[in-house]
This record gives C-alpha cells, structure tokens and sequence, in this order.
C-alpha cells in the first residue's frame, strides 16, 4: 500500500491525467480478481492439425502447423483480441483491451487466462460449459499474409507468424482443428457464495 502511494504522489506530480489512468487500471484489476477465471493453452506449437485443409491457391490440401514465436509479433501490438464462445463474434466473454484477456507464449504454445463475468448470459453459459465438462477445445482466428508468413514443407503448411484475431471456447458439436488445447476454471470464494444464496 505504501509503494502503490509513492508511485501515486510521483507520477501524480508530473502528470495528473497519468494519474487517474493508472488509478482506473488499479481499479479494474481490483474488480478482475473478484470473477471467476480460466486459464489454460489456446494453441500447442508445432502440433499438426487433425484435418488437412484445401488450399485456396491451387486446390492441394496441406496439414498445418504453428513455429515457436509465431505469436509474437501480434502479442506486442496494440490491437484489441478477443475471447469468444465458438467463434460467435456477438458472444464476447474477454477482451485484451480492458484486460480481462490476458496473452502469452510460452515454450509450450499460446497460454491465456480469462476473468469474466459469470453474471452476463454468455458468462454463465462459459462457466456452466466448463465446469460441468462441457468442452471440444480451443481455437484460434488468425490473419496472415500467404507471401511472407507461410512456408511450405512437402504436405505442410507452416505457420511462421500470425495476427491473432480472438481465441474461442469450442463446446460440443464443435470440434477444433489442432488438438492441446486446454481450459481450467478457478473461482474465488466471493463468487462460490454469491452462487450459493441464489440457490438458496
């Protein structure tokens, strides 16, 4: 508390308008904490897809797989990800931009962990999903350019860079085009009460 008062007085000196940004992201992380989470691994490096995919160029199909690093590049941009329920863009349970989707790699692939609210209708039926088992995998939307970001080894696409679009929670009746995907939920004790006096 005291540190987080001496960045307050030091920033707030030189900039106000530094000041209440900072004070609105302390704030928002504040609320973050109190929502259930998932966490887990949206893409595995290096795994092939289940199905090979025709290529729109001349017709050839092609597995696909993802480099090391290939994320990078989208990660350190500015531009807002999205976290979906299968791949619904109107189903929205995250977001980078006000931090309730965070985005990483690590040398397993791309991690992610999601703060949501278990009280809007798209939350609930995540949280229902998850915790009753109710889930296919994870998948990714993506852009790239086909001139620069691809190579092509033998029957294999090879993805070395990508434009994350948004992550999805698959449920049943769809199924995802890598495997490795994973999801697991945590859920504070404020919110295991809040559920518990409503079924009361």
């Amino acid at each position: 508390m005291i540190i987080s008062t001496d960045i307050e007085f030091a920033v707030g000196r030189r900039d106000p308008e530094t000041l209440r940004s900072y004070r609105a992201f302390k704030s928002r992380q504040a609320q973050l904490r109190e929502r259930p989470t998932i966490a887990g691994c949206a893409h595995k490096f290096l795994s092939l897809s289940e199905r090979p995919k025709r290529l729109a160029s001349d017709g050839r199909t092609a597995l696909e797989t993802v480099l090391p690093g290939a994320f990078a590049r989208s990660l350190a941009g500015a531009e807002n990800i999205t976290a979906l329920i299968n791949h619904e863009e109107s189903w929205v349970v995250g977001q980078t931009e006000d931090y309730s989707l965070k985005l990483w790699e690590d040398d397993v692939g791309l991690q992610y962990r999601v703060a949501f609210d278990s009280e809007t209708r798209f939350g609930r039926l995540l949280y229902n999903a998850i915790s009753l088992g109710h889930f296919s995998g994870m998948s990714l939307g993506w852009r790239f350019d086909p001139r620069r970001d691809i190579h092509y080894s033998r029957d294999t696409r090879v993805f070395l860079n990508a434009t994350i679009l948004e992550i999805s929670f698959l449920l049943p009746k769809f199924q995802p085009q890598f495997r490795g995907g994973t999801a697991h939920l945590d859920v504070p004790i404020s919110v295991l009460r809040r559920r518990l006096e409503h079924a009361l």
